[in-house]
């Protein structure tokens, strides 16, 4: 049981091949956000922007309340008139 941790250094040169073959990096940060690794998120001790990031316990401490953040480009890629390109959350 518990969390695994993987090497930050490994996990940034991750994200270096992500970010050159344009792959989304998704942070998913519901259990270990907000100071509970010791900084205030992964966008922190990595030193790197994701394309998306999601919240969730940390916010109020174990309330069912959670948060997706996600960069302009992929909010974009989700947003216009035609239903198709939505999800169609409504």
């Amino acid at each position: 049981g518990g969390m695994k941790f993987v090497d930050p250094v490994w996990q940034r040169a991750l994200i270096d091949v992500a970010k050159k073959r344009n792959i989304p990096v998704i942070f998913d940060e519901a259990t270990s956000g907000l100071h509970r690794l010791g900084v205030a998120s992964c966008r922190e001790l990595l030193q790197s922007d994701p394309d998306v990031a999601c919240y969730g316990k940390s916010l109020t401490g174990l309330s069912p309340l959670g948060v997706t953040l996600a960069s302009k480009e992929v909010f974009d890629a989700f947003s216009g008139d035609n239903p198709s390109d939505a999800l169609l959350h409504r």
